[in-house]
């Protein structure tokens, strides 16, 4: 303004961004390409895990979301567990979770998929993803069901409960399993 007033008329300034400041989501765990995902503004979350090569087989069944503190935000306790925001794998693939907007510096991570077992008397036993609130009558309905010399009575589970294998006999169809599991479907009495 000052060059106005002694020396031009009618100055006219034209700017030009040399560059943006990068903003990027980070994307880790079990996706093709883990890593730092450049956005411009906001991106979903199915975009986010697009641009880092989608969720590999090894994935578990749901995604955490961490959240970076807004700005002015008061800076949680040096001991405080982050909030983290979980998506289940379903809500995702059947777009229930498509409206999730990520934002600069936000981060996603897709855990590894805990296992179970199954053996004994089924048709196809081994090992299978565990899925939220699994269920003994689920996960032999996985191992494709008991076979002729199977009980759907005589079950147990195998769990490593404080550092210890503890067998659980008595188990009724619809308790839990936790990862790492292993349902025995036991043989006929007759």
């Amino acid at each position: 303004m000052r060059l106005k007033e002694k020396y031009l008329r009618n100055p006219q300034v034209s700017i030009e961004v040399e560059s943006y400041r990068s903003q990027v989501v980070y994307v880790w765990g079990q996706v093709r390409t883990p890593g730092a995902v450049t956005v411009m503004g906001n991106i979903s979350l199915s975009d986010a895990l697009a641009k880092a090569g989608s969720p590999t087989p090894d994935a578990g069944s749901y995604i955490e979301i961490n959240r970076r503190p807004k700005a002015g935000a008061q800076p949680a306790p040096a001991d405080a567990k982050p909030e983290g925001q979980r998506i289940s794998m379903a809500d995702l693939q059947s777009g229930r979770a498509q409206s999730i907007v990520l934002t600069d510096g936000d981060t996603v991570f897709v855990p590894k998929a805990e296992m179970f077992f199954v053996t004994g008397y089924v048709k196809n036993g081994g090992p299978f993803l565990h899925e939220a609130q699994m269920t003994v009558s689920k996960a032999i309905s996985m191992a494709g069901g008991v076979t002729d010399k199977g009980s759907r009575s005589r079950i147990r589970i195998m769990r490593l409960v404080n550092g210890k294998q503890t067998i659980i006999k008595d188990v009724k169809l619809d308790d839990p399993v936790f990862p790492g599991d292993s349902v025995e479907v036991l043989s006929r009495l007759w």
